[in-house]
């Protein structure tokens, strides 16, 4: 049951040097495309990182997490503020074969026509459903994981 999963599944910062097979981590990716998004716009990009160098570097960018560095994969998920311009958002809500009247009420409620925050905004949104699938979908396949927050950029204000 879903319930005893969620129950389960618990923040991991100690990992075995053991890579997971790729089979399990496509899963997981698939997972994370699978989750719910608004008009399925699906805001997002993955980033699988197995490179030592690169997790060194994320590590630094964490306020230097050693277990950033130190799990065998990184899964970067990064949102996509360019999913919501006009033309693809649109393309994707005629794609669904709606009733008039309810493509022109999804059409008008494209962020992208209300503010720049509120393109920000509504990616953050459905990148955390994305996410929330994956963390579900890596204890599912018998692995750990834990969501690093405190990486620095320029929305976070934080920087390495």
């Amino acid at each position: 049951m879903i319930l005893d999963l969620i129950k389960e599944r618990a923040s991991v910062r100690n990992f075995s040097s053991e890579v997971p097979p790729d089979d399990k981590i496509n899963r997981i990716l698939e997972a994370g495309r699978l989750a719910p998004s608004w008009v399925n716009v699906q805001p997002w990009h993955f980033i699988v990182i197995k490179d030592c160098g690169t997790k060194e570097l994320l590590s630094k960018m964490a306020k230097g997490q050693p277990h950033v560095m130190q799990a065998p994969v990184v899964i970067v998920c990064l949102g996509d503020l360019s999913a919501w311009e006009v033309e693809n958002y649109t393309n994707i809500v005629k794609s669904r074969n709606l009733p008039p009247e309810k493509e022109m009420a999804l059409i008008a409620g494209n962020p992208k026509l209300v503010s720049q925050d509120a393109v920000v905004f509504r990616t953050i949104e459905e990148l955390t459903y994305a996410v929330s699938y994956m963390t579900l979908a890596v204890h599912d396949e018998g692995l750990g994981c834990c969501v690093i927050g405190a990486i620095g950029n320029e929305l976070t204000g934080v920087l390495p």
